[in-house]
C-alpha cells in the first residue's frame, strides 16, 4: 500500500536518498544541494505546508530549513497578530467609539 498523498508522488525529491534532506545544521554545501532540489519541485509549497502545518522540526522541507521555518511562522504570527489589532482599532472607529487609533502596546 502505498502511503504517499498525490501531491507527493510528482514531487522532485521523490527518487532522491532522504537523507539529502536530512543535513547536519552546518552542512552549508549539503544544504544549498537539498534547496536546489526543492526549487524545481512542482509541490514545493504543499511539502511547505505539510511541514509547518505537521510541526516537522528536523530537515528541509520546501526548500526551508528548520531555522527558516521557524523564522516564517514568527513573521505569520507577527502579522496575524497585527491584523488583528488593526480589525479591533477601525471596528471601534467605526462604531465611533474612538477618535484616534490605539497606542501601540
Amino acid at each position: 500500500m502505498n502511503n504517499l498523498t498525490d501531491w507527493q508522488t510528482t514531487a522532485a525529491c521523490r527518487s532522491e536518498d532522504p537523507e539529502v534532506f536530512f543535513p547536519s545544521p552546518t552542512a552549508t554545501p549539503q544544504i544549498r544541494h537539498a534547496k536546489a532540489i526543492c526549487a524545481a519541485c512542482p509541490v514545493r509549497l504543499q511539502c511547505l505546508y505539510l511541514a509547518l502545518g505537521n510541526g516537522l522540526d528536523h530537515g528541509i522541507f520546501g526548500g526551508f530549513t528548520e531555522h527558516e521555518r521557524n523564522s516564517l511562522l514568527r513573521r505569520t504570527a507577527a502579522v496575524t497578530a497585527n491584523k488583528s489589532l488593526a480589525a479591533q482599532a477601525t471596528s471601534s472607529c467605526v462604531a465611533g467609539r474612538r477618535r484616534r487609533p490605539p497606542r501601540c502596546p
